[in-house]
Parts: C-alpha cells; structure tokens; sequence
C-alpha cells in the first residue's frame, strides 16, 4: 500500500499478517533514494478481538517507544467493544490521554459513547433504536466493516438505529450540552446531514495527509472541532487546545472536513 505524488513515491505501507489478521504495519518514507523507515504498528489479539496496538518510533537505528502510543480495546462476556484507551510513552511509563467508553443494551445496541480527556467529558453520543426492528433488514451505511481502514471498529447497532444524538462539553460549565441531532429515515434510504463548509486560509492542519494524528496550526484559542466525511456526517468532535494532537486513527481512509466553530473549515485527508 503507497501513495504516489506527481509521478513519485511519497510512502508505503508495508502489511504483515499472521493466521489471516494483520500483524504488523510499517510506515516508509521516499527520500528520492531509498524508503526509510517512520513508524510501525504491531497488533495483538485475544481470540478474534483486537485489544492492543502499539505504535512504536524509529529512530534511525531501531524501533523505540519514545513518543510513541499505544491503543487498548476492551470488550465484554458477549465480545463487543466497551472501551477504547489511548495511552502515550511518558517519562518511562504509559500515561492515559484519551478514553472512549461504550455503553450497551442487552440486545448489543450501543446506546452511549462517551469521550474522556484528561479525566474530564469532553462529548457524548447518545443513540436511540426501533427495537422492533432489525439494522441487518436494511440497507444502511454501517456494514461492509472489512479490511485494514475498517480494523479498529465494529459494528455497534443491532436494531435500526433511529436517532442520534451529540453532547459536547462546554468550557465555561463544564456540563455536556446537546449541538446536533442525526435523524435516520428508513422509509427510502437513510438521510444524512449536508453541511455548508466555508474554507479557512489562516488556519491548517499538519501533517496532511496523515493517518495516526492531526493538529490544527494556527488556532488561536481553546474549542471543539468537527470532523465531517464527504457526506457531511459528524464522525467526531472533540475540545481542543491550540496545536493539540487529534487521533484519527479509528477514521476510514478518505476525505474530511474539520470545522471550527466560527463555520470555517480545513479539509484533510486520512491515509
């Protein structure tokens, strides 16, 4: 897996599996010479769940922990995803940066998502169902999860989902106070959100493309963010400190917009 620029190499991926699941991931750069080494992913499994991903640095010589993170899933009795951890190599320890939570119903609906940063709720996403109703009846955009792009996340509703909705955490209270409402119509197809999105050329992201992290350069002051697909579905927000590293690592491959909350946005693109 590369990407070629103009007529030339820019960076590969070079993927190792073991018994059918990728193992490993390497990152390679084109120096206009010879590819070297950038980072790499290793991938452990519990049975057929993933619950770790190490994300180690190379330092010219080897592969080394420093400045590198880690991803851990939990999951319950019934193998569905409960937690997502992300933990940075600091000061010769793992140290806790971002946790999502799952809650779910006894059917295996996920009913809550919950961002946690630093001990503190930074956005909720609350779903709602039609239990009478089963999502594998329809045609809908959350199956098909298959491949690498697809590896960190499973499928999390069983019934048809009928709404979602988003709770982001306000700076001045602190309390999670709803901004947005998803609604899905089953009638014909599913409807989406199309959001108008108006380019900002004072603010960027770096590094673009990029598939582990982005930070937004330029950003003046404290805020959430929104990350749109080409679709214009809300896929995540998250309150963000200037230059503050976002992990896009659970994103498809594809396009984004990330908007700011004065309505300009910066498009980027995850690898």
């Amino acid at each position: 897996m590369g990407k070629i620029t103009n007529g030339e190499n820019y960076y590969r991926i070079n993927i190792t599996y073991s018994n059918n699941s990728i193992f490993e991931g390497i990152n390679q750069e084109w120096t206009g010479t010879q590819w070297i080494n950038s980072d790499r992913s290793i991938f452990t499994y519990t049975g057929n769940n993933l619950t770790q991903v190490l994300n180690e640095e190379w330092n010219g010589a080897q592969w080394t922990v420093v400045d590198s993170y880690r991803d851990i899933f939990t999951y319950n009795a019934n193998n569905k995803k409960t937690a997502y951890i992300l933990e940075t190599w600091e000061n010769s320890t793992w140290e806790e940066e971002e946790r999502i939570e799952y809650v779910l119903d006894a059917t295996g609906n996920r009913t809550t998502e919950t961002e946690i940063f630093n001990g503190n709720n930074q956005y909720r996403v609350e779903y709602n169902y039609d239990t009478t109703s089963l999502l594998s009846d329809f045609f809908h955009p959350f199956n098909d999860k298959t491949g690498a792009d697809y590896i960190y996340e499973d499928v999390p509703h069983v019934n048809a989902i009928t709404s979602q909705t988003i709770l982001i955490s306000n700076p001045s209270t602190n309390n999670l106070e709803v901004t947005a409402r998803v609604i899905y119509d089953y009638n014909n197809q599913i409807t989406l959100n199309v959001q108008n999105f108006e380019a900002s050329n004072n603010v960027t992201i770096y590094p673009n493309p990029s598939s582990e992290f982005i930070a937004i350069e330029g950003l003046q002051q404290n805020e959430t963010v929104s990350i749109y697909n080409v679709l214009g579905t809300l896929v995540k927000e998250k309150y963000v400190t200037p230059n503050q590293r976002i992990a896009i690592k659970d994103l498809n491959s594809g396009m984004y917009f990330l908007k700011l909350e004065n309505g300009y946005t910066i498009k980027f693109v995850k690898n």
